[in-house]
């Protein structure tokens, strides 16, 4: 009997440890999430991608934090204040979805989506329209543009990878694809002890996704993550991704040999033997 109620508590701390590690350890993957998406710079000089990022995740101050933190060190503050507008929109919203379960259905607030969606172009638009007075050329009206237009698109994609609604269904792996190409954008340009860490994250994701969700979808991610990278390594990564997947039927270590082989072969021909893993 002493035994038995000495166990109860020590469960409960177990849990209680197990679900404090959980929290924390997503927190600090959606603080380095928001990191790194608000350092990848896009075409024009553009970062909305922790814009986007911010208006996705289930936990957007964490992302936040990351955000601001990437702009400490990167000069991408006025997208770093856009992604507060952004946070600040969806608490705004969470509040309100509070206030109308305490006075009843008679409140009509949107959720989901609509509401992440709503919060990216308020965030990006902030953002254009501060770059646009700062700049005041036509070029800043197109970058401005691309900017909600990325911001949104991130909001929805980074949502199909991070919502857990979303985690069973097909659209699943256009949100991790979306996440590995960028990532491949925000370390492109990193090397460590000469290794493209660009290149590195391209590789992994592109066989992951041709293991995981067959050739098409490695495919398309190579092609993605090869863009990314330059255009030189669209169809490299292409072939590895359809290879790897078409060759995982006869198993993985038929499609781990042939989908090295395309990429050694085709680095070797467009580059030479001195690129193999550097960018």
């Amino acid at each position: 009997m002493t035994e038995e109620k000495t166990a109860a508590p020590r469960r409960a701390l177990f849990r209680d440890m197990y679900i404090l590690a959980r929290l924390s350890g997503k927190t600090a993957f959606l603080a380095a999430l928001g990191f790194l998406m608000s350092i990848a710079k896009l075409p024009m000089g553009i970062y909305p991608l922790g814009i986007g990022a911010v208006c996705a995740a289930d936990y957007p101050a964490a992302v936040l934090a990351g955000v601001l933190a990437g702009s400490l060190f990167f000069d991408t503050r006025i997208y770093a204040f856009a992604a507060v507008i952004s946070c600040l929109v969806r608490i705004a919203f969470r509040a309100a979805r509070g206030v109308k379960k305490f006075f009843g259905e008679g409140l009509r607030v949107y959720d989901g989506m609509s509401v992440r969606i709503f919060a990216a172009v308020i965030g990006a638009g902030s953002a254009a329209i501060t770059n646009y007075i700062n700049a005041s050329e036509y070029e800043s009206v197109l970058s401005g543009i691309l900017c909600v237009c990325v911001a949104v698109s991130g909001a929805v994609s980074f949502s199909f990878f991070l919502d857990k609604s979303y985690k069973y269904t097909p659209l699943f792996p256009i949100g991790a694809i979306f996440v590995t190409v960028c990532l491949t954008v925000a370390m492109g340009s990193v090397e460590i002890g000469g290794v493209s860490a660009g290149v590195v994250i391209a590789c992994i994701s592109t066989l992951l996704s041709s293991f995981m969700w067959g050739g098409a979808h490695g495919g398309v991610t190579g092609m993605l993550c090869g863009l990314a990278l330059g255009g030189e390594w669209t169809v490299i990564f292409a072939l590895v991704g359809c290879a790897a997947g078409f060759f995982n039927m006869l198993g993985a270590f038929a499609a781990q040999v042939t989908s090295m082989a395309i990429y050694i072969g085709g680095v070797i021909y467009a580059f030479g033997t001195g690129d193999l893993v550097i960018n």
